[in-house]
């Protein structure tokens, strides 16, 4: 049986957060040298990743940078030891010692391309469930935590009710490893700011700012993943209530045997009752996991909004009082002006600075004539 979505949703969105932070921070303290940005790593050990390719196991990495270690080790050149091969094995070195370690690896293999896209309920149709989905689920196994990841399955090869239910286990409840992409940060003109030198206090502020938005990816991967659950549940032929929709379908085609199957039994038709109650309710738990985060989005996008509200009325508040000030005003009651700011929007505050700015520049304009025509007299 599946767990409660809403019991889910707190402990992914816990892990979420602790990973977003870990990270962040793992960017300060383990980061990529300056020699290796721009290299494919995977590519320089001879490694094929991204893709549609596997995730390459930390015993892939060690053994092929064992065979190119020998290769290109100074001692195993002799007398035709180069600059070059001395610097190849320099980078070898380099890229080994950061790929072993395993949240470095993740970090980096999630920035590498990855087709992240979903096909729609019509292609599934029309081109085949099994011959759509498959290599999609495939692809998106190698983010997963949780390891065999179980396969969809294939037209020819014939799965039990156990396999089929223990698949949308598993999927309903993916835990995800991977981490945001360039191309994700792209798509929504966003940026990780570079930790790796600035001042501490800097780099703080910084790290909460990157956790913030791994934490915005993370919430969306997950959405993602369950979207493509949610599609193969509705479509897969293997489930009973599409098998009645295809029995159903027989039964109104002209072809159809003119001889009806004898009725069910009452252990049958309590049997399919308790079947279909159980697809509605798992049904239900994913739609209210997608609810709770769909919201927790919504919420984060607001409190954004309203962070950036404030931000802005503070800085025209004090663009405000600083125009007032050259004409000789004073606030006494700040708190009145910054709801002022905040009633009047965005264009009609504007257009208020902007009168009392050019009123201070007449105004200073006009005391310093005066201080020219005084000099004059005197």
């Amino acid at each position: 049986r599946a767990p409660s979505g809403g019991r889910k949703s707190e402990r992914t969105r816990s892990l979420s957060r602790s990973t977003a932070e870990v990270r962040s921070k793992l960017e300060h303290q383990r980061p990529l040298s300056t020699r290796l940005k721009g290299v494919e790593l995977f590519a320089l050990l001879g490694l094929e990743a991204g893709g549609d390719a596997p995730s390459p196991s930390e015993d892939d990495i060690k053994r092929a940078y064992r065979r190119l270690s020998l290769e290109h080790h100074p001692d195993k050149q002799g007398a035709f030891r180069s600059k070059e091969s001395m610097e190849t094995f320099s980078l070898l070195k380099e890229a080994y010692d950061y790929l072993s370690e395993r949240r470095c690896r993740e970090l980096y293999e999630s920035t590498l391309p990855f087709d992240d896209t979903l096909p729609s309920e019509e292609l599934v149709r029309s081109a085949g469930f099994f011959r759509v989905l498959g290599p999609v689920f495939g692809r998106n196994g190698k983010w997963s935590l949780r390891q065999p990841v179980p396969a969809l399955g294939s037209e020819g090869h014939a799965q039990g009710k156990d396999e089929v239910r223990a698949f949308y286990d598993f999927w309903y409840t993916f835990e995800s490893w991977r981490d945001v992409g360039l191309s994700w940060l792209r798509r929504r003109g966003l940026e990780l700011h570079d930790v790796s030198c600035v001042h501490r206090e800097v780099r703080r502020q910084y790290q909460k700012e990157n956790a913030k938005i791994r934490q915005k990816f993370e919430v969306q991967e997950r959405l993602r993943i369950l979207a493509l659950v949610d599609l193969a549940y509705k479509l897969d032929p293997r489930l009973p209530r599409q098998e009645g929709r295809r029995r159903a379908d027989r039964q109104r085609s002209p072809s159809a045997s003119a001889s009806a199957a004898p009725a069910p039994s009452a252990e049958e038709r309590a049997a399919a009752r308790q079947k279909r109650e159980e697809e509605e309710r798992r049904a239900k738990e994913a739609a209210e996991e997608r609810r709770l985060l769909t919201e927790e989005i919504r919420a984060e996008v607001q409190r954004e909004v309203r962070e950036a509200l404030r931000a802005e009325v503070k800085r025209q508040r004090k663009r405000l009082q600083s125009a007032l000030a050259r004409l000789g005003l004073r606030v006494s009651n700040v708190e009145l002006l910054r709801m002022l700011c905040m009633d009047l929007g965005k264009q009609r505050l504007e257009e208020l600075i902007s009168d009392v700015e050019q009123l201070a520049a007449r105004a200073a304009a006009g005391a310093g004539e005066a201080a020219a025509d005084g000099d004059d007299g005197d």
